[in-house]
């Protein structure tokens, strides 16, 4: 199969979800700058470990994006390689831009301290990457 034969759209979808990976980041750190002593270049970790409040959540977002991207990415990879040829190429889309969707929404939601809603968003995309693996299976 041919690269050039693929998608563009979950492509594109695979790169938003990894620079989404880093927006909560860049949030936490105007706090980390905030702090007592400045940005922590030497022990950012140590750092992060002792924000409060919306800083952290936006802390712990990225670290759950790190932790969702790369079974994302190799849900849709699969799923482009499984349905090349078939109608749901369409499908394959649709899931893709429904969970970037979806982070943007979990990023929100987690700053936002709606910890029901949250797990709710995150559930609903952990279930859109099982679909992206499972659909070559069932529906190509």
């Amino acid at each position: 199969m041919n690269s050039a034969n693929l998608p563009a759209i979950p492509l594109v979808c695979i790169a938003i979800a990894y620079l989404l990976v880093y927006v909560p980041h860049f949030i936490a750190g105007r706090a980390r700058f905030k702090m007592q002593g400045g940005f922590d270049n030497h022990h950012p970790r140590d750092q992060a470990a002792r924000l409060e409040g919306w800083a952290k959540r936006a802390s712990a977002a990225h670290l759950n994006g790190h932790e969702s991207f790369s079974p994302f990415a190799i849900a849709v990879v699969v799923a482009l390689i499984g349905c090349a040829g078939h109608a749901n190429e369409h499908t394959v889309t649709l899931l893709a831009v429904t969970y970037v969707v979806l982070r943007i929404a979990y990023i929100v939601v987690y700053l936002a301290d709606l910890a029901a809603v949250r797990s709710l968003v995150w559930t609903a995309g952990l279930g859109i990457t099982f679909a992206l693996f499972l659909l070559p299976l069932f529906s190509c």
